[in-house]
């Protein structure tokens, strides 16, 4: 596993946990405003249909994410497993890994000059 893997798999562990903590805020001030009201409103009935979205949407990034880190040779399932759970930070960091990379290599092939 390269360096820049290692990292990005640091930051996939980072990032689910403060995901987890931001997935149930919906249904935690759903339940504070219910609580404040006196008109009972199920929480489920407005997150489902946000959560449906989201899911399609980082579904459909995991995917793109799969196929184009598989042609530039990297770890597919772990790019794919970061677009599952951050949805649009994913491509923005597999990108900025991969340029990370082609400067490096370019810094290093190349000749220092005298």
């Amino acid at each position: 596993m390269k360096k820049t893997e290692k990292i990005a798999l640091i930051g996939i562990i980072l990032y689910l946990i403060s995901w987890s903590l931001n997935v149930f805020r919906p249904l935690f001030i759903m339940q504070f405003i219910n609580s404040a009201n006196s008109s009972k409103v199920d929480a489920t009935f407005f997150a489902l249909p946000l959560w449906i979205v989201m899911i399609a949407f980082n579904v459909a990034i995991a995917i793109w994410l799969f196929i184009i880190a598989k042609r530039e040779k990297t770890i597919p399932l772990v790019w794919a497993l970061f677009g599952l759970i951050s949805g649009l930070l994913a491509p923005v960091l597999f990108y900025a890994v991969r340029i990370y990379e082609i400067l490096d290599k370019q810094k290093n092939n190349s000749e220092p000059i005298k």
